[in-house]
């Protein structure tokens, strides 16, 4: 099986970076903050975050949100519901968009 990430990705990356090493420090900065476990425990945390990577459709977020998930205690059971509500939102979001198709019929 193909690795999710490849080298030219992770180049790309690091290319990003160096482009404007400030702001990508200020963003890793933030990035764990957000994940430091202050408001919410490091499980719910993660199953927030792997709840906007399904939402987002970003495999790269997936997989790097799974196995934290695991690791703090998230149960298969967990994921699957954690799927199941960021699908539900996912396609409600998608129907109230697709109401814009109705205008014309006004």
């Amino acid at each position: 099986m193909a690795e999710l990430i490849d080298q030219d990705y992770l180049h790309f990356a690091e290319v990003f970076k160096e482009s404007l090493p400030e702001l990508a420090a200020d963003y890793e900065a933030w990035k764990k903050k957000t994940q430091a476990g202050e408001v919410f425990d490091k499980k719910t945390t993660e199953l927030l975050a792997l709840a906007a990577s399904f939402a987002m459709l970003c495999p790269y977020c997936i997989d790097s949100h799974a196995p934290k998930a695991k690791a703090h205690g998230a149960t298969r059971e967990e994921i699957a519901a954690v799927l199941h509500i960021a699908s539900a939102v996912r396609a409600g979001a998608c129907m109230s968009f697709g109401l814009q198709a109705f205008k014309p019929f006004k």
